[in-house]
């Protein structure tokens, strides 16, 4: 069984595990230098991340042990194969694939949505948060709730 929690665990964690540990400590190496920065401490951090990364890449098999047998304590053979069935196939692939594009477009749309509500209603957002009392105007019909172009993940 451990062979296909593994290869569910790839199909749900974009490489799985071992990529998984690139991506935190990715996470990791990026939180740190940003405080590190504000903070103006040492540059010499990109050299612990290296030895961290490598730490954690040597022990890895710990943890795909740990992971593997939770998936066993938790799943029946049958789901885990119903699992592995349900994200090989085409739409959840899609759906993994365009998922951030889409939750990027879905905020997009939310943020022009709220910002069309405020203007048509007159609503100054610094009123609201400064807890100054505020009256609605009459409500206007949308007109356009095209999200602007989100920024490019460059």
């Amino acid at each position: 069984m451990r062979e296909k929690i593994t290869r569910l665990i790839a199909l749900t964690t974009n490489g799985g595990l071992n990529a998984s540990i690139g991506d935190k400590v990715n996470q990791l190496r990026d939180q740190w230098r940003q405080l590190f920065q504000e903070a103006k401490l040492s540059p010499g951090i990109e050299e612990a991340f290296n030895v961290l990364e490598s730490a954690m890449r040597e022990s890895q098999s710990a943890l795909e042990d740990a992971v593997v047998a939770t998936y066993e304590r938790l799943f029946t053979e049958e789901e885990v194969d119903a699992a592995i069935t349900h994200y090989s196939s085409p739409i959840t692939r899609r759906l993994a694939e365009i998922g951030p594009k889409l939750m990027e477009e879905i905020l997009a749309a939310e943020d022009a949505w709220l910002k069309t509500i405020l203007r048509e209603r007159n609503v100054d957002l610094s009123q609201l948060l400064g807890g100054a009392p505020v009256e609605a105007a009459p409500a206007a019909p949308m007109e356009d709730l095209t999200p602007e172009e989100p920024p490019s993940a460059a």
